[in-house]
């Protein structure tokens, strides 16, 4: 069990006056006891750490630990209600996070996932959380650490079947801030699956809580260093992502970069866990336990935290204990049954003659433990030579079980010598040679007998994940072609016929079709994907790659093919230095196709595959995305000085998208135009100083509707805003 008392104090805790001269409003939410998946192992620790560094820098905390649907609305109505005359509102999420159509869902405790619908009524659409943010003019951010490897996604795409439209994705959506001055962080980039990290915190948790304490740091060059440390940490594989439409500076702790905090806000950091910390601890000590560990908890905390949660778990352990009993029960009475059939058909045959009758009697010894007679069996049967390959299988089983692989590879030697032009024999043999002159003597067997169904099923294992540890494309591509060979042939009644136990067949078919099923969803349709995100400095351009890779080559249009480098950490999957998966290209950059080659982890090259940037196309997307994503916080209404105004500014932030803006009061019928500024590709998001972002309207105006012709063409529906 992990100590209880390592509580991190990662920030000095500091008076809450000397702060900040303007409210700061939090929400954290930490979810890991999962009702329907297994549980997170750092979660709860991520929020506990956070909500504390929060509070330490003048935030006003709303806690939420492991709550089911109904605790995350009502955490999130009590976060919306403290959010009124904040200047500034944060929300953090630990947990599963799931993209259905494009949109993302924070999950809750018991969130299950079972059908299309559930999605809507167990989990919490982000675009609710920025909605609430967006209730005011303020600094909003948003911490998503909800990429996190999803089974609960995964069931949810299966149970729906290759013929549903609803397209469901571990990763989160890239969701563009949905007003002024917002940044939202992902702890991966869009689609991608975070890791949960092997210490206390996640690596982007961990990331965020060594950097956002720094004097001074704005939170954009905070997000900046979170990435670096994210992608050190994890060997390129994790790149941390943000989007951001902040039009001034914040920074968690005021002060000058570099500087330490005025001496008078200091406070003396707590030496000891508090009692609620304590309950924290040891929950998320217990939680993966068994039913008596998890009742430690009850034993010591009966109303703690997470008691009712506690209580659910011991109940479903208990249930699912009495069911494995019931299985393996079951289990025994079949085996029993098996034996009762085998020694029922004769039991051992004292003067065999039939080939079956020496098989029978190979697989009645072997059960019994009389191995001297059981091989004396398989020999006699192979004296026959016949062509079934399961006895082969059970032999060489048995052989490397008794004599190692080594002293089963000279018994079938001298088989195969005795028995030249078997071809069986000759196939049997080849499966015990060492990898690489297996899967050469494999092809030969193929090449002269293309119809040889149990050689495709043998050589596809040698492409195999379990055979190979870690799987470069080309081998899942390799695998996939052989095991659809494979099923091919078993299909059209090619592949029973060479076994004698066709139970035995059925597994081979059912692993066949299985490991086709998992290439398959897994399948990736590019073996290179840009994302570009424009920055002050100029485009980042990160290929994303569908395979561990050694080094990344890229070429743009009239120049040299160019690697892109590599970073100063070790890549477990390559053994060698992390490609840089990121180049920069100027701001004015026109459209272009850039072809990337890589050379992946067993040192072959591939591509090259062209990928193409248009940052004209890029700017429309994006901010159009982040238009779609939330319709309701395209104007806002705002009582001020015995005015009523009507402000534009998400429209205007993101106007890169927007071709034509039409609003109308207290109608249904958007008639008039208003006037958007030109888009910036410099400054792509930010709000022009000189620009007018509202109108005024008569105090007795009720609601505006608008519509948004886009530059792509296409059009919104008119969306209605209240006043409120």
């Amino acid at each position: 069990m992990r100590a209880l008392f390592g509580i991190l104090a990662v920030f000095v805790l500091l008076a809450t006056p000397g702060w900040a001269q303007e409210r700061r409003v939090a929400l954290v939410i930490g979810v890991s006891a999962y009702e329907h998946a297994p549980a997170l192992a750092n979660t709860l620790y991520d929020a506990v750490d956070v909500s504390s560094s929060l509070q330490a820098m003048g935030f006003e905390v709303v806690e939420s630990y492991d709550p089911d649907f109904a605790a995350m609305q009502r955490s999130l109505r009590d976060f919306s209600r403290r959010l009124d005359g904040a200047k500034v509102g944060l929300v953090y999420y630990a947990g599963h996070g799931v993209q259905v159509d494009g949109r993302n869902y924070l999950l809750p405790r018991d969130a299950e996932l079972s059908d299309d619908g559930s999605v809507q009524a167990e989990a919490v659409d982000v675009n609710q959380i920025l909605t609430a943010l967006s209730s005011q003019p303020r600094t909003s951010l948003v911490f998503l650490d909800a990429c996190r490897n999803n089974p609960l996604a995964a069931n949810l795409a299966r149970r729906q079947g290759a013929a549903r439209a609803l397209a469901v994705s571990q990763g989160l959506a890239q969701v563009g801030a949905t007003a002024a001055n917002t940044l939202i962080a992902y702890s991966t980039q869009p689609g991608a699956v975070a890791s949960d990290g092997a210490g206390r915190n996640s690596p982007f948790t961990g990331a965020f809580l060594r950097h956002a304490g720094a004097p001074g740091l704005d939170v954009q060059e905070m997000m900046r260093r979170v990435r670096a440390s994210v992608i050190a940490t994890t060997s390129g594989v994790q790149v941390p992502w943000d989007n951001s439409s902040l039009t001034g500076g914040f920074a968690f702790v005021p002060g000058q970069p570099g500087r330490a905090p005025p001496p008078a806000t200091w406070t003396p950091p707590r030496a000891d866990p508090t009692p609620r910390q304590l309950d924290i601890a040891l929950w998320n000590d217990v939680k993966n336990g068994s039913a008596g560990e998890v009742q430690t908890y009850l034993t010591r905390y009966p109303q703690g935290i997470f008691a009712d949660t506690a209580r659910a778990r011991v109940a479903a352990l208990q249930r699912a204990a009495t069911a494995d009993r019931d299985r393996a029960r079951s289990m025994a009475q079949d085996i029993a049954r098996e034996f009762a059939q085998i020694a029922g058909r004769g039991a051992i045959i004292a003067e065999p003659k039939e080939p079956f009758e020496f098989y029978a009697n190979a697989r009645l010894y072997e059960l019994r433990g009389d191995f001297l007679n059981a091989r004396r069996s398989y020999l006699g049967y192979f004296n026959f030579g016949l062509n079934h390959v399961d006895p082969h299988y059970r032999f060489q089983t048995f052989l490397k079980v008794q004599e190692g692989r080594a002293g089963a590879r000279e018994v079938y030697n001298e088989l195969a010598a005795a028995r030249r032009g078997d071809e069986t024999m000759a196939y049997a043999a080849a499966l015990l040679l060492e990898p690489e002159l297996r899967k050469a003597r494999l092809e030969q067997i193929l090449a002269a007998k293309p119809d040889f169904a149990p050689a495709y099923y043998e050589l596809a294992r040698n492409y195999s994940e379990a055979s190979l540890g870690a799987q470069t494309l080309a081998d899942k591509e390799k695998e996939g072609q052989l095991l659809t060979r494979f099923v091919s042939l078993a299909d059209t009644g090619k592949y029973l016929g060479w076994f004698i136990d066709q139970t035995f067949a059925g597994e081979q078919l059912e692993d066949a079709r299985r490991r086709l099923a998992s290439l398959s969803r897994n399948a990736v349709a590019r073996q290179v994907n840009l994302i570009a995100q424009p920055g002050n400095q100029g485009w980042s351009l990160y290929f994303g790659m569908a395979e561990a890779v050694q080094e990344i080559f890229y070429k743009l249009p009239g120049q040299p093919q160019r690697s892109t480098g590599f970073l100063s950490t070790i890549d477990q999957r390559t053994g060698k230095p992390v490609a840089q998966p990121t180049i920069n290209v100027p701001l004015s950059s026109t459209a272009m196709a850039i072809e990337v080659s890589y050379r992946d982890s067993a040192g072959a090259m591939r591509g090259p595959f062209s990928v193409n940037f248009d940052p004209d196309a890029a700017l429309v997307s994006s901010a159009k995305d982040m238009l779609q994503s939330s319709p309701t916080s395209w104007l806002s209404f705002r009582d001020y000085d015995g005015r009523r105004l009507l402000y534009f500014t998400s429209l205007i932030s993101s106007r890169c998208a927007i071709a034509e803006v039409r609003y109308a009061l207290d109608s249904l019928t958007p008639a008039r135009v208003f006037q958007m500024p030109s888009c910036n590709r410099n400054e792509p998001y930010s709000v022009p100083n000189d620009f007018m972002i509202y109108i005024e309207t008569p105090l007795t105006t009720r609601f505006a509707t608008v519509q948004l012709r886009y530059k792509d063409g296409s059009q919104s529906p008119v969306q209605r805003i209240d006043a409120r």
